[in-house]
Formats: C-alpha cells, sequence, structure tokens
C-alpha cells in the first residue's frame, strides 16, 4: 500500500465518522448556567416547553430577561433592568 491510498483511506473512514456524527440525534438541554466575572447567562425551560434566558451583568447589578417566541421564532427581550428591581417586580 502506498502513501497515497493511505491518505484516500484516512478520509474515507474521517468522513464516515463525521456522517455517523451527524446522523445521531441530539437534543438541546436547558437549564444550565455559565458564570464568569463580569456576566452570567441562565438558561431555564419555561411553561410550555419554551426556554427563557437569563443575561445578568455582575458589575453593574443589571439582568436582562429573553423570552421564545414561537411565532417570530426568535428570542425578544421580556424586562429588563437592576436584578433587585427585577426580582422585586416579579414576586409580586
Amino acid at each position: 500500500m502506498d502513501r497515497k491510498t493511505a491518505g484516500i483511506g484516512i478520509l474515507c473512514c474521517t468522513a464516515v465518522a463525521l456522517l455517523v456524527a451527524a446522523l445521531m440525534p441530539r437534543s438541546a438541554s436547558a437549564d444550565f448556567a455559565i458564570k464568569d466575572t463580569d456576566y452570567q447567562l441562565v438558561t431555564v425551560t419555561g411553561q410550555l416547553g419554551s426556554s427563557t434566558i437569563y443575561v445578568i451583568d455582575n458589575r453593574l447589578g443589571r439582568m436582562a430577561i429573553f423570552a421564545y417566541d414561537t411565532r417570530n421564532r426568535a428570542y425578544v427581550p421580556m424586562k429588563v433592568g437592576n436584578v433587585s428591581d427585577l426580582f422585586t417586580t416579579m414576586q409580586k
């Protein structure tokens, strides 16, 4: 076997592995958080199976809440403001 045939064989095996990986079913998962020094991102499964994203700026104490709009198939901002203000209005 020469180098050219070996290279083609390796490329074919790689293509098959990528095809299998692309066809495997994957499910998206929510309910996780990413925290860094300045920002925090939290996703939560909302009512009726939709997802909600909370983006928190830890330095300024501000938060933005985005909810998935099924009609437009996009995330739309629901509330933006200070963290303490948003949590007090949510409890009422």
